[in-house]
């Protein structure tokens, strides 16, 4: 369901360039998208949100790394990891996402949490806390949520 990875060594600049990007781009709907369709794409929005709603639904159409990632840490996350729709994803305090479930398992990385944030799947009665710095894997294909 969930296991770590690795730590990340880079965590402090990953953190950093994130961190400015949420700052810049000022998220819509709490999401910024890391792949577009095409290689040219400066989109930041199109391809966030649930997958079902978008007008591609193939997710791994979505895997041109945006032209303003290129040298960064996150770049040679997505490409370590083959990634496709990669996200930046945010969650104000006291929020949660709805029980759903992805069509393939997921890399999460998260940036900035608390002890109070928890990935949870129901269905299998089991919740988590991921840590800062450590890359996880998480089958999100089984019904899951997350809290903060």
């Amino acid at each position: 369901m969930i296991r770590p990875l690795y730590k990340l060594t880079n965590f402090k600049n990953l953190k950093q360039e994130i961190l400015d990007l949420i700052s810049k781009v000022q998220p819509e709907d709490n999401q910024i998208i890391c792949q577009g369709l095409d290689i040219t794409s400066v989109e930041w929005f199109k391809g966030t949100g649930r997958i079902e709603e978008l007008e591609i639904k193939e997710e791994k159409k979505y895997q041109y790394i945006h032209p303003h990632l290129t040298g960064t840490e996150l770049e040679k996350i997505i490409k370590n990891h083959n990634g496709f729709r990669t996200r930046i994803m945010t969650m104000p305090p006291r929020q949660c996402y709805s029980i759903h479930a992805d069509p393939t398992p997921r890399i999460h990385i998260p940036i900035v949490t608390n002890d109070q944030c928890w990935m949870i799947w129901p269905t299998k009665s089991k919740c988590f806390q991921l840590k800062e710095e450590i890359v996880f894997w998480t089958d999100t294909r089984i019904p899951h949520t997350l809290i903060n």
